[in-house]
């Protein structure tokens, strides 16, 4: 069966195809015309082709598929509705879909449009229940610049409705002095896209102008574009009238006030300022503190600053140093300061009050020259008193001397070679010339009048010195002398002719108010201690009758004298040396009888005691 034959009625099977077996006799007959013998043409059988079947045949006589050869080819099968259109179905399906994802889309949109409506409503009802319960003026504004919203407080505060404020509306509220200014300054901060702070006028309900403080910010969207601004206004009438008054009490203080901000600048001066550091105000403010500072202080003063803020108390500045500040003309005058701080909704400010002390240092020195005088006058008084005890301080060892020289010269006329003999009494004339030299220089330091000189001191030693001058004037006086001495003392740093003039006036007083004591032995008793870690500490006592009570409130003072015929200068003279070297005096009562006085000293730090 040949392949042609398919379709015609046969099932179908291995078949021939005709048009190749044609195709072969072609080629053998040009062959055969071309002049090649038959005989040189060996017989070829085309092979039938793979298995085909008519597939109407099939389904008409029953036969199925799977009955086939592997690898059967089918023809003539009828096309199935998907096989016939099934673009046309692929294509109606594709539309239908995309219809439906559309509109699931669309669906989706509105709904997500729907609840960001519903949510946009709801925060802008929480934007205006919050506004509306700010204890502040708020507004905002769109892209034109126009006024777009205020809340409740901004309409309790100007009296009218919110339609009256949209727009530019808000501008009929601001003060006519102030609406150019307030709105050049919107503008530019608009145009800018910056923050801004104005202070301007704007009318109360009730007719009253009053200050505002009107802060405003750039807003933007979720997308980041700029939408408008939105600022806040509070009422700061009360604040600026507390600042005129502040300001005007600043201004009325009789000494010289400056107010520093937290970063050390300048922000407030008054008049006093310019006349103690001679520089006009507006030159100083905005300028960092540092420039009234000395420039060899000027380096430690920022972490000065910081210590203060870290610690804002009312206090002393450097208490007990000198401080100094410096002139516009760059010399220097000597300043008390105090330095107080003030919190504020701007940050700490700190307030510093300084006093021009130079009359009052001129004072002092010229004070301190007057109790220096008056402690010469005292030490020339006391020694006046002791002129007995010193001539026969004097006249012992002058007498000795003559005593050994008379000797000396006895041994040299004589036929003695005893140069033993004379070498000792040389010896004694030495000593004798010695003593006689000491006790005259421990007059002349006291007579002696200079400026006081601080060097460091044994309390001790002093004591040892006092005692060579009042040794004779005991005896005379039948006075024993007692002194308990701490081994081990810290030196102390003072004036060395001062402070035996403290010891020399308390041992020749004490020595006053034993003239009368017959019962009992005459006794002074000078004792040394330390008192703490870092002071020293002398008492004097004796055995006379002791303080009368009436005199123990008032015995320091001028002119205060408990002796016959005293003046009252000394015990007040010794109160001022004492406090000049930083210490305190004071008496009473021995529980034992007779007087006891107490004069403590700050020792030097850091000293081991010797």
């Amino acid at each position: 069966l040949f392949r042609h034959e398919l379709g015609l009625g046969i099932v179908g099977g291995r078949l021939y195809q005709a048009e190749a077996q044609g195709a072969e006799s072609a080629r053998i007959a040009i062959r055969i015309l071309r002049g090649e013998p038959i005989s040189s043409f060996p017989p070829r059988i085309i092979a039938p082709e793979g298995p085909r079947y008519d597939w109407r045949e099939l389904q008409r006589w029953g036969i199925g598929e799977d009955r086939l050869p592997v690898g059967s080819v089918i023809d003539f099968r009828q096309a199935t509705v998907w096989q016939r259109y099934r673009w046309w179905i692929i294509g109606t399906l594709s539309v239908g879909l995309l219809q439906v994802g559309l509109i699931v889309q669309l669906t989706i949109d509105l709904l997500r449009r729907r609840r960001m409506e519903r949510a946009l409503r709801e925060s802008e009802a929480r934007f205006r229940t919050v506004a509306d319960s700010a204890p502040v003026l708020i507004w905002m504004s769109d892209v034109d610049r126009r006024c777009t919203f205020v809340n409740k407080p901004w309409l309790d505060f100007t009296g009218r409705a919110a339609a009256q404020e949209m727009g530019n509306g808000w501008i009929e509220g601001v003060h006519p002095d102030d609406v150019d200014r307030r709105l050049k300054a919107y503008v530019e901060a608009f145009d800018a896209r910056q923050p801004f702070v104005l202070q301007y006028r704007l009318r109360r309900h009730d007719g009253e102008y009053r200050w505002v403080s009107d802060d405003g910010l750039p807003r933007y969207d979720a997308q980041g574009t700029f939408a408008g601004y939105v600022g806040s206004c509070s009422d700061i009438t009360e604040r600026l009238r507390a600042e005129d008054k502040f300001r005007q009490v600043f201004e009325a203080a009789p000494n010289a006030m400056i107010m520093v901000d937290g970063d050390g600048r300048i922000v407030l001066v008054n008049g006093q300022v310019e006349k103690v550091f001679g520089y006009a105000r507006e030159d100083l403010i905005g300028v960092p503190i540092e420039r009234l500072i000395p420039e060899r202080f000027r380096g430690r003063h920022p972490e000065l600053r910081q210590s203060f803020a870290s610690a804002p108390t009312a206090r002393a500045m450097a208490a007990g140093r000198n401080i100094v500040g410096r002139r516009k003309d760059g010399t220097e005058v000597p300043l008390e300061v105090g330095l107080s701080s003030i919190n504020t909704v701007d940050g700490l400010f700190v307030v510093a009050s300084m006093i021009d002390i130079t009359s009052r240092r001129t004072a002092e020195a010229e004070a301190q020259g007057l109790r220096q005088e008056l402690a010469h006058v005292s030490r020339v008084t006391t020694m006046g008193e002791l002129t007995a005890a010193i001539v026969h301080e004097i006249s012992q060892p002058l007498t000795a001397i003559l005593t050994n020289a008379q000797a000396g010269l006895r041994v040299v006329g004589s036929d003695m070679r005893e140069q033993a003999e004379l070498a000792d009494i040389l010896r004694d004339i030495v000593a004798d010339d010695q003593r006689a030299g000491q006790v005259m220089r421990n007059l002349r330091s006291l007579f002696t009048k200079g400026e006081a000189d601080r060097l460091p001191l044994s309390l001790n030693a002093l004591i040892n010195d006092v005692m060579s001058v009042v040794s004779t004037d005991a005896q005379m006086r039948d006075v024993t002398v007692a002194l308990d001495l701490a081994p081990h003392l810290h030196r102390v740093a003072g004036d060395r002719v001062q402070l035996q003039q403290v010891l020399l006036n308390l041992v020749v007083n004490a020595f006053d108010a034993m003239v009368d004591v017959a019962e009992r032995p005459r006794t002074v008793t000078l004792r040394t201690r330390t008192v703490g870690r870092d002071q020293v500490q002398v008492d004097v006592a004796d055995t006379g009758p002791g303080i009368a009570a009436h005199a123990l409130g008032s015995l320091f003072e001028p002119f205060v004298t408990t002796k016959r015929g005293g003046m009252g200068m000394g015990l007040s003279v010794t109160r001022s040396i004492v406090r000049a070297h930083q210490g305190r005096i004071w008496a009473e009562n021995s529980p034992e009888g007779g007087a006891l006085f107490h004069i403590v000293l700050p020792a030097l730090p850091g000293e081991e005691p010797g």
